[in-house]
């Protein structure tokens, strides 16, 4: 496995102006000279250690990185906390505050303030909450840019040992994350507010969605959107399975297991081993097939991201709603602490989605 490649610099002594323009950023105007003097050490530190560019680059921006040293600066001033908290954190920022081992501990779940390292340990012992784990939730709130998880720009910015990679064809997950001497990729799925993050990615898929709405119409189901599953949340929605009001509950029992076979072949086109299984569930009118064909997305992952020599090292399920994150190396892992969210397999009027997302599972773990 590559080493991983740290990116550190030097820089001159912060100017008189950038520190002027940090104050400004600040809506709780700075007052004290050791204000001046922690935004003057957590600017510098940031900028020696490279975040600057890891959240440029994390953004996939051409801005000029000193403007996002500058945001972070800002925002770590603004977050609650004391004097001697904030200079803490400025001093042991380049040290990182992550423990990636419990980042990486497979198969079990971890709440955030139990990620956290170098804090102050009179807060640990006086069972008071560190101040870089505000500094944390809030980079988990506020760092969630358009088609980033929540949660990967700010271990990313916590650890000199973590990189947001992001998208594109070249990236086997989202993170880079140094365990010991390999360099792991993982896949990050967040939830902040509202959904939760999608298993969606153009290089895995199982379903076609234009054979699923064929099929659905030629057994009479139009004008309508189906989902996979029938929920609460999809109220508007009729489900393929499950419950009394469910597409196969009402079909007639002589056209239902031709319709089990068909239907099982286009929602699983892309894994025909996996059809004679769905059809089961199918026909059986079982609730079992939205986790069913979850896992098998996932499993997916794996096959298709995947590159010699770099393969995909898990998920890390990201749950900043409750704070708590988990990390799974297959779906097994996660046993019955993820949470599957709605699936909807046609668009409002019954015809093909076209909105892959919608037809991607969104996926969580859950606070138990």
């Amino acid at each position: 496995m590559r080493a991983f490649e740290f990116y550190t610099k030097v820089t001159e002594n912060i100017e008189d102006k950038d520190v002027e323009e940090i104050k400004q950023m600040i809506v709780q105007r700075v007052q004290t000279l050791q204000d001046s003097e922690i935004i003057k050490k957590l600017y510098n530190v940031v900028m020696n250690s490279g975040t600057d560019v890891k959240i440029q680059q994390a953004l996939q921006t051409d801005d000029d990185s000193k403007k996002y040293a500058k945001r972070l600066v800002a925002d770590v001033m603004e977050t609650e906390g004391t004097i001697e908290e904030k200079k803490h954190f400025a001093e042991n920022f380049s040290k990182g505050f992550i423990n990636v081992d419990k980042l990486l501990d497979n198969g079990n779940p971890h709440s955030f303030d139990d990620l956290l390292i170098n804090t102050i340990p009179s807060q640990i012992k006086d069972n008071k909450q560190p101040f870089v784990y505000r500094v944390f939730q809030m980079l988990v709130q506020t760092y969630s840019e358009q088609g980033v998880g929540p949660g990967e720009i700010a271990l990313a910015i916590l650890s000199p040992l973590i990189k947001r990679v992001g998208g594109g064809n070249e990236a086997v997950g989202d993170l880079e994350i140094q365990s010991g001497s390999k360099v792991l990729s993982v896949e990050v799925k967040g939830k902040s507010k509202g959904t939760s993050g999608r298993l969606d990615d153009a290089k895995v898929k199982i379903m076609d969605a234009g054979g699923v709405a064929r099929v659905l119409q030629q057994y009479g189901q139009k004008g309508q959107r189906v989902s996979l599953t029938s929920s609460t949340r999809a109220r508007s929605a009729i489900g393929l399975v499950g419950g009394e009001n469910s597409i196969v509950k009402n079909m007639d029992p002589q056209s239902l297991p031709n319709f089990a076979n068909d239907i099982a072949k286009e929602i699983f086109h892309y894994s025909p081993e996996d059809q004679s299984t769905a059809a089961t569930y199918i026909q059986n009118n079982d609730e079992g097939l939205k986790q069913f064909y979850t896992k098998v997305l996932f499993n997916r992952y794996f096959s298709q991201k995947s590159k010699e020599g770099n393969p995909l090292a898990g998920f890390l399920l990201v749950n900043a709603v409750a704070g708590r994150t988990m990390f799974s190396k297959t779906w097994e892992d996660l046993g019955d602490r993820q949470v599957v969210d709605g699936i909807y397999l046609t668009d409002p009027s019954g015809n093909t989605n076209m909105d892959s997302r919608e037809y991607s599972p969104p996926i969580t773990i859950g606070v138990n």
